[in-house]
């Protein structure tokens, strides 16, 4: 695959972006831009692994594989940095869409990393090494901060939530931390247990924070734990006091809905161009864990773009645009797709 890689982005025209999804562990997706360096010494190109990764008509998970996507002369800038600052810096002057790579850890830095520039949407993923090619004098550049910049081929942006709502919100009257001591001004523990404990939901149950910008807007969270003794909820990042918190549980039936649904939107807002092709962001949990196979989200995304390429990677927290800020939320879809216009 990797051979027959640079001949088929020649087979493109003149490749000036390519982007490829590498399955199969940090290892892998090294070998992979290693094998790359010299083919695509002349271009910029991003490397980077996934725990899974999916077409418009297959998905993979637990093994090696590899997708891409080929810009020609709309290709976006890459940029790349050791730190989440330094790559906030480099993009400090961009406008347009700007699609990031985050390290899985980013998650756990809230509440500083929340809040990031309007337009921005992206992933983080499990491993801490991507790869751009083309960038530097070496033939690898390895970094853990990534982003593409749109500017003259903006993407359409719909998402997809995986989740169904149990109970609230309840107002966060009290925290320490990362830990969520007292809801609507009772001990936190309790309050989950009444709703949503005991096994009555089926499913991951999991946390929403209702954002400080737009409370109607629900940010996912994984629960973390719990503190039997403060009766308290471990979170991943530091919640907000007075924040509005509920509890959501996975459903598929609501998570393929609702990927047909963003992609009837965006099929729906295409209408009078074509559609070229999209890039399809899979929070953690959304394939087999929740559908039971793999597939579901492929053939979903195909009754609206039956002949539209489309390229997918599995992340471990997704950053969405809304507004004046692009937030940080777990297990939804993303989908961008670019299109010809007339």
């Amino acid at each position: 695959s990797c051979r027959r890689a640079p001949r088929t982005c020649r087979g493109a025209g003149r490749p000036r972006g390519p982007l490829i999804c590498v399955s199969g562990g940090a290892r892998t997706a090294r070998v992979v831009a290693e094998a790359l360096g010299e083919p695509f010494a002349s271009i910029k190109a991003w490397v980077g692994p996934c725990a899974g990764l999916m077409t418009e008509t297959v998905e993979v998970e637990g093994s090696a594989a590899m997708c891409g996507v080929v810009w020609g002369k709309t290709a976006p800038e890459f940029f790349v940095s050791d730190s989440s600052a330094g790559l906030r810096e480099k993009l400090a002057r961009r406008r347009g869409t700007v699609l990031g790579f985050w390290p899985a850890v980013h998650l756990e830095g809230e509440p500083e990393h929340a809040a990031h520039a309007p337009g921005e949407v992206g992933a983080g993923y499990a491993e801490n090494q991507l790869h751009a090619l083309g960038l530097g004098a070496q033939l690898v550049e390895t970094a853990p901060y990534a982003a593409l910049s749109f500017t003259s081929e903006a993407p359409l942006i719909h998402t997809a939530s995986a989740c169904r709502h149990v109970a609230g919100p309840f107002e966060i009257t009290a925290a320490d931390g990362r830990v969520v001591l007292a809801l609507d001004g009772k001990p936190a523990l309790p309050v989950f247990s009444q709703y949503a404990g005991g096994g009555r939901h089926a499913g991951l149950m999991l946390v929403g924070l209702h954002s400080q910008h737009d409370p109607a807007r629900v940010l996912v969270r994984p629960l973390r734990g719990i503190d039997p003794t403060r009766k308290a909820l471990v979170l991943p990042g530091p919640p907000l006091v007075r924040q509005k918190l509920s509890f959501l549980v996975r459903d598929a039936q609501v998570a393929r809905a609702g990927v047909e649904q963003a992609a009837e939107h965006a099929k729906s807002e295409i209408r009078g161009s074509k559609p070229r092709f999209g890039i399809y962001l899979s929070g953690a949990g959304r394939g087999r864990g929740l559908y039971g196979e793999l597939g579901s989200e492929p053939r979903a995304l195909r009754k609206s773009f039956l002949r539209t390429p489309i390229i997918g990677l599995h992340t471990s927290y997704e950053v969405m645009s809304e507004g004046e800020v692009a937030e940080i939320t777990t297990g939804s879809g993303v989908l961008l797709m670019f299109r010809a216009l007339s």
